[in-house]
């Protein structure tokens, strides 16, 4: 788990009362416009982007000049069993069931 700038403690970013929007496809086109756009703007939501490539994200990060710890990158991938994410990143995951996400998938 990383934020654009490094490793974070997910439960310290993003703690509870907010809404999470977990976005794949961040890195292309459409995806990395719709980051760029939510966090410029006052929305209350917790982004986090799922990436298959570091480096790639690391570069899209850095060109759409995000603001530092506005969005957590998560290393994954749609076509793995649990997405491809580590165990703490599922368990982080696992313990926010209850509260209020969207899933936005962009290609």
């Amino acid at each position: 788990m990383h934020t654009s700038y490094g490793r974070v403690d997910l439960d310290a970013a993003f703690g509870d009362g907010h809404d999470h929007v977990l976005v794949t496809g961040a890195t292309g086109l459409l995806g990395a416009d719709l980051v760029r756009r939510w966090t410029r703007g006052n929305m209350s939501r917790r982004i986090i982007v799922l990436v298959r490539d570091r480096a790639r994200w690391d570069a899209t990060a850095r060109r759409l000049a995000l603001p530092h710890g506005a969005v957590v990158a998560l290393e994954g991938d749609v076509t793995r069993e649990g997405l491809g994410l580590a165990y703490d990143a599922r368990a982080w995951l696992a313990r926010r069931r209850g509260r209020s996400w969207s899933w936005v998938c962009t290609s």
